[in-house]
C-alpha cells in the first residue's frame, strides 16, 4: 500500500510508488515548478536576507544599533 510521489529536483525526476502508478517521469520544467510545488504542500519559501531584515529592524525597535544579522542590510550598507 504504498503511496509516495517523489519530485527530484535536481534530475527533473518525478518518481511515482502509488496503488496507481509506479514509475519515473522526466519534467524538463521541474525546477521552475518547484515553489509552487513546495507552496502546494504547505512549505512556504522564505528569503533569508528578509527574514535578516525584519529581525534587525525589530531589534533596533528595542533599542539595539548596527546589523545582528550579517549582511542583512543592505540600505545599511550591508
Amino acid at each position: 500500500m504504498a503511496d509516495r510521489v517523489t519530485f527530484d529536483f535536481e534530475t527533473g525526476e518525478v518518481i511515482f510508488d502509488t496503488d496507481a502508478q509506479k514509475g519515473v517521469e522526466v519534467d524538463l520544467h521541474l525546477r521552475e515548478k518547484r515553489a509552487a510545488i513546495m507552496a502546494a504542500a504547505g512549505y512556504d519559501q522564505v528569503s533569508v536576507s528578509d527574514l535578516c531584515k525584519e529581525i534587525n529592524d525589530a531589534l533596533r525597535g528595542m533599542g539595539f544599533s548596527g546589523n545582528i544579522t550579517a549582511g542583512a542590510d543592505p540600505e545599511q550598507g550591508n
